[in-house]
């Protein structure tokens, strides 16, 4: 794939998305695409959720907490400039080789669709939730928020470092979960958000490099992305970026 030169930041026209017009400079804008839109920087390396598809064991661990790391300073971002995302899941973050002529650089996250962000400060409502994984129900009627941003932070932490969504069953390389939306669905109503409801999160999570970040997102014990980051930081400073998490798994219920 040939490499693609970055172009400079334009400022986003006032009239389209004003979300992003807070977001100075705008991550990666190259002008208005026509008839009605944005016209956004390729990404050399698709989506994350495609990425955890195709990699999900060849991995390196510092390049996914490369990307955990990136993901809470982008949020840390967003955040301070009033902005809420209020769709976080894999198939809305996106990877780019920043650096294509020396390829054994680490993967970048660019956090994408802004769609459907909120933005308080400019009397702008959320549009969407995210998916059942990666929202949980105490959310579901109430105005975005930060609060929202972290828990759905958390299950792409976990997304990330495990290669599967929160709650999802283990399947062979190549097979399918859910053969429609609709069977999909009833998962998310039958599994995932009695758990999330009753306070309950993947066994495994207690073995998981940063394990304990992800529960405190996940449990409401991070007022900021920014709080996020600097345990990520002290964790990964203390364990080294290719050390194991801690001992096993364990039961995670409040």
């Amino acid at each position: 794939m040939a490499a693609v030169t970055p172009c400079p930041p334009l400022p986003a026209p006032p009239c389209l998305f004003p979300a992003l017009t807070r977001l100075t400079p705008p991550p990666r804008y190259l002008g208005p695409q026509e008839p009605t839109g944005l016209l956004l920087a390729h990404a050399s390396h698709g989506s994350l959720q495609a990425h955890l598809d195709a990699h999900q064991v060849s991995t390196p661990l510092p390049q996914r907490l490369h990307w955990c790391r990136q993901l809470a300073e982008a949020l840390s971002f967003i955040h301070s400039r009033g902005v809420i995302h209020s769709d976080l899941r894999p198939a809305n973050i996106l990877l780019h080789q920043t650096e294509p002529a020396r390829p054994n650089t680490p993967l970048d996250l660019l956090l994408a669709d802004f769609g459907g962000s909120a933005c308080p400060p400019l009397g702008l409502a959320a549009l969407n939730i995210p998916d059942g994984p990666f929202c949980s129900p105490v959310f579901h009627g109430q105005p975005a928020s930060v609060e929202m941003d972290l828990f759905g932070m958390a299950s792409v932490w976990y997304a990330i470092l495990t290669g599967r969504w929160p709650f999802q069953p283990e399947v062979q390389p190549g097979g399918e979960l859910w053969e429609t939306i609709d069977e999909r669905l009833a998962w998310e109503e039958e599994v995932v958000y009695p758990n999330f409801r009753a306070g309950r999160f993947p066994e495994d999570v207690g073995g998981l490099p940063a394990g304990e970040v992800i529960l405190g997102c996940w449990r409401g014990k991070f007022g900021s992305a920014e709080g996020a980051l600097e345990a990520l930081g002290r964790w990964v400073e203390e364990n080294g970026e290719g050390e194991g998490g801690n001992d096993g798994p364990k039961s995670q219920e409040d």
